[in-house]
């Protein structure tokens, strides 16, 4: 909805100086623009508006009903303890991996969310390529997004295991380091849901 009304600004010449539509200074200035435009645009313009608010409206409602049943949820408040995985993410990744004990190792659990490159070996090379992609789809967005978020953390910036990540975007690139860093995640998930404890710095040592 904010694209299709910057849009419909666009096609009038105009663009908006504020990012957040919804704010104080935007809806002044397009208060403006609504008194300055033909009647039937400005009908438009201002259900777009109106439109936006609602769904806006709604999406909070939706955002506070996931936080709340993050923290009743045990699994995914120990989840929440990880830098970079907030209510979303975590209800997302314990709803997929359902019981951690499906799973005897954290490298089987690698395998299920696809995290797993391709790896093709002749004779003494040995290549690694791209990411499998044959497990659960959900899983692996969910953390491979968590994997963005705690290498973008401030709390995560003297890790060790950040420094691993960056020489990893160096020599490879951020996909390839991202999805590394998500397979090392993965690892540290695994053992926080087997021993239902929270996380902490040692974990995040290589």
């Amino acid at each position: 909805m904010r694209n299709r009304i910057r849009g419909l600004l666009r096609r009038q010449g105009l663009v908006c100086p504020y990012s957040d539509l919804l704010g104080e200074a935007a809806s002044k200035w397009l208060g403006q623009v609504v008194e300055s435009m033909p009647v039937r645009l400005s009908i438009i313009l201002q259900g777009m508006r109106a439109d936006l608010a609602a769904k806006a409206e709604q999406l909070q409602k939706v955002t506070e009903a996931i936080a709340a049943g993050a923290q009743t949820n045990a699994l995914a408040a120990l989840l929440q303890t990880v830098p970079g995985i907030g209510p979303l993410l975590a209800l997302t990744i314990v709803a997929e991996i359902g019981d951690i004990r499906r799973f005897a190792t954290a490298q089987k659990l690698r395998g299920y969310s696809g995290l797993v490159p391709i790896v093709r070996q002749s004779g003494e090379r040995r290549y690694t390529g791209p990411l499998q992609k044959r497990g659960n789809h959900r899983l692996r967005w969910a953390l491979v997004v968590a994997a963005g978020h705690f290498a973008g953390s401030t709390k995560t910036r003297e890790l060790s295991l950040i420094a691993r990540y960056r020489h990893h975007v160096y020599r490879h690139g951020p996909n390839p380091a991202k999805a590394a860093l998500a397979r090392r995640l993965t690892d540290i998930i695994f053992a926080m849901l087997c021993d239902k404890t929270v996380s902490d710095a040692q974990r995040y040592v290589n």
